[in-house]
């Protein structure tokens, strides 16, 4: 008997030092993800997908703070979450030894019922909430990251425990579950080296003079402040379709919030050039944006 209750002793203390490691070491880990995170958003330049000169509303949350408040919030549910399994955990492994005494048929149908229950009515959340875990903690997704999703351009502004919040480039809020985010495809603009390639792609008739028209494209984006790097702005002709020629024209900067603007920017000017030199499209002069 006396050995006997010393096993149980030594199980109890060695139970009870795992657990205690498992809570000490999650939450300074916690701590640092979350530190570390926070110094990302502390850094980023700006939140926009565009540039704007709209300014925020007066007594409205600036959405560097509204960022770095989200993710304290969403670092506090993951905390609670954890150490609340790792106590149930640590209960349940307890009371193991002493589970002998209980019919094996009760101890079957809580752990169905539970199961059941779990899967019945809470499934989206605990599916989106696992989804949302995920996020945190892969490097898939950051705060602050522009992309296109269902064709729809923003920022990510917030990724809460069970969605996620982009700010789109009119400043629209568009939500989309965890669980969709990592089963949609998405461009991510701002998983890329250091400059980015932006391209207008544009049509002309066949009898115009192409040496001119590269001239003018070339020189215009030559000249806009948001071209970076060494290489020059390169033109193309990419096509001879049935009533227009297609062309290229490609440009290095150096963030997403920049490639709007240089694109939109140089396609207007381009526009009003051709124009003022009789240099005629098919129908029209077509700028994509996400090609």
């Amino acid at each position: 008997m006396d050995s006997q209750m010393e096993s149980r002793l030594i199980y109890l203390l060695i139970v009870t030092g795992v657990a205690v490691f498992l809570f000490v070491w999650l939450r300074v880990w916690l701590r640092h993800i979350e530190a570390k995170r926070a110094r990302r958003i502390e850094e980023l330049p700006r939140f926009e997908a565009i540039k704007t000169r709209v300014p925020e509303k007066i007594g409205a949350i600036p959405s560097r703070k509204r960022a770095l408040e989200g993710l304290e919030i969403r670092f506090s549910i993951f905390r609670r979450t954890l150490l609340s399994l790792i106590a149930f955990s640590w209960v349940l492994a307890l009371v193991f030894p002493f589970l002998g005494r209980v019919p094996g048929t009760i101890v079957s149908l809580s752990i169905t019922a539970g199961a059941v229950i779990v899967g019945i009515a809470a499934r989206p959340m605990v599916e989106n909430f696992i989804a949302g875990f995920v996020l945190t903690f892969s490097k898939q997704f950051h705060t602050g990251d522009t992309l296109l999703i269902d064709d729809q351009y923003g920022t990510i502004e917030d990724i809460t425990p069970t969605h996620t919040i982009i700010k789109l480039w009119d400043w629209r809020r568009y939500i989309v579950p965890n669980s969709g985010m990592l089963a949609k495809e998405i461009f991510n603009f701002s998983t890329r080296d250091s400059y980015l390639w932006a391209k207008i792609e544009f049509f002309v008739a066949h009898d115009a003079d192409f040496q001119l028209v590269e001239s003018l494209a070339v020189g215009i984006a030559s000249r806009h402040p948001n071209l970076v790097g060494e290489e020059q702005p390169r033109f193309w002709v990419m096509a001879l379709e049935k009533e227009s020629v297609k062309c290229w024209l490609a440009m290095w900067t150096s963030s997403p919030s920049n490639a709007w603007v240089i694109k939109a920017e140089v396609g207007q000017e381009l526009v009003r050039e051709l124009n003022q030199r009789g240099i005629k499209s098919h129908a029209y002069l077509h700028s994509r944006f996400f090609s």
